[in-house]
């Protein structure tokens, strides 16, 4: 049942409107009512409650790893009778780590140090693709992420093969900017 006079909409202080990425996003409602409790939404109609954010018991809402982008949140207040008021909406722009240049050389001798070739802050863009190939351009591509770098290359082919030596890569992160290419040594 939802009765607006009841419970009134909720106020939302955000402790920052725009963050960089693996900032976490803080969330803080607040309301005239007593004895509230606070539930969270990703739509104004309800539907699609928050379950991948932190909510504690005074209902603040945090949340982490939010890809860059804007992320409008919704919450409505219950009052002690149980009553849904309406949603207020606050909303967060979270903005892009420039991927750095990756690192051009790792030991992938099953160490534990350096085993595969980590792309610093490539995980916000979940559609870049990742080529790499032989050490003459033209050569056949020896690894291919395709939609997104989701598991750091080991230093094999395509068939599972260790490989030693440079190689070129070619990193596109599909947001219109241009593709970051270079070369990889893989020392064993």
């Amino acid at each position: 049942m939802t009765i607006k006079s009841l419970a009134k909409a909720p106020l939302v202080s955000v402790a920052k409107r725009s963050i960089h990425y693996l900032e976490d996003a803080v969330f803080t409602p607040s309301s005239s009512l007593s004895s509230t409790t606070y539930h969270w939404y990703h739509s104004a109609d309800k539907h699609k409650p928050v379950r991948n954010g932190l909510i504690n018991r005074d209902g603040v809402l945090t949340m982490s790893k939010l890809l860059p982008g804007t992320h409008t949140f919704y919450v409505a207040v219950f009052n002690p009778n149980l009553c849904e008021g309406a949603v207020t909406s606050t909303t967060v722009t979270v903005k892009k780590i420039p991927v750095v240049k990756p690192p051009n050389a790792f030991t992938p001798n099953h160490d534990g140090i350096n085993d595969y070739w980590h792309i610093p802050n490539i995980e916000q863009y979940p559609h870049c693709t990742v080529h790499i190939w032989g050490r003459e351009k033209g050569e056949e591509s020896i690894y291919e992420a395709r939609d997104g770098y989701h598991e750091p290359w080991d230093g094999t082919n395509k068939q599972g093969k260790p490989l030693t030596g440079t190689y070129w890569y070619r990193i596109d992160l599909k947001d219109g900017s241009e593709p970051i290419v270079g070369h990889i040594a893989v020392i064993r």
